[in-house]
């Protein structure tokens, strides 16, 4: 059946990543009780921080009350995740 070759190939990839997760992964140090940077002095053995923001965007009239905030701003969430050495290892857009 049509399914079953598609469920079969994702299968095939997803344990094909799997099998090569720590050459595609970088795994992260958990930030150190004594880090010098006052930014990080509240993530002691945390592995990355997160934050949500909103950000403004142009879109069509019909759309324009699906993305209004409470503030009455046409915006779209982001949600990124950032390591200790500021580099995004997360971001969900939307």
């Amino acid at each position: 059946k049509f399914g079953e070759t598609i469920n079969r190939s994702f299968h095939n990839v997803l344990n094909d990543v799997i099998r090569l997760q720590d050459v595609l992964f970088k795994k992260v140090e958990p930030i150190t009780a004594n880090s010098i940077d006052p930014r990080w002095k509240w993530f002691k053995n945390c592995l990355a921080a997160l934050d949500e923001t909103h950000i403004n965007i142009r879109v069509s009239k019909v759309d324009k009350p699906r993305y209004r905030t409470r503030k009455s701003d046409i915006a779209t969430n982001m949600l990124g995740v950032c390591t200790l050495d500021m580099h995004f290892v997360y971001v969900l857009p939307g």
